[in-house]
């Protein structure tokens, strides 16, 4: 598709309109960092040690929740885990499914950087907590900061 470029020293005559464009700034940013390895192997969603929480200004803010980490699943057979954010005890966006990682058929995980993103609307201007929860299927453990690498949960509040 052809890009099309206006000149305004040039191509417009008259008065540009006086805009406001207040909105989809950054209010504020708030984030957790954690240092810890977590393993689980729990067969429906559970909070992981991955909380956060920020009070929007405005109860018309929408919050730009972003999740950092590494994570693995052990050498049994058939095993995947999956993430999803939660905002107080509700599941919101979509799931992350990480499956076992094998190496030519030899009993082992390797390291799998994670990350989820979600712009959600919590239509609230009270304090607001955040959280990855965590599910295992299949036998073995699952892991979270391997040997302790930073997991992060970065909230911002976007203007409306």
């Amino acid at each position: 598709m052809a890009q099309t470029f206006l000149k305004l020293d040039t191509g417009v005559t008259g008065t540009l309109p006086n805009a406001n464009f207040s909105g989809g700034k950054v209010l504020q940013t708030v984030q957790h960092t954690f240092n810890t390895e977590q393993n689980f192997n729990n067969t429906s969603y559970a909070t992981s040690f991955i909380t956060g929480a920020i009070t929007p200004t405005s109860s018309s803010s929408k919050i730009l929740v972003h999740f950092d980490s590494v994570s693995a699943n052990n050498d049994s057979a058939n095993s995947y885990s999956k993430l999803k954010l939660y905002r107080g005890g509700s599941g919101i966006g979509h799931e992350i499914h990480i499956d076992r990682i094998d190496d030519n058929s030899k009993v082992t995980y390797r390291y799998q950087p994670v990350s989820m993103t979600y712009l959600d609307s919590p239509n609230s201007s009270s304090a607001t907590t955040y959280a990855v929860y965590r599910f295992k299927q299949g036998g073995g453990l699952a892991y979270l900061g391997i040997n302790g690498t930073q997991s992060t949960l970065t909230l911002m509040e976007i203007g409306a």
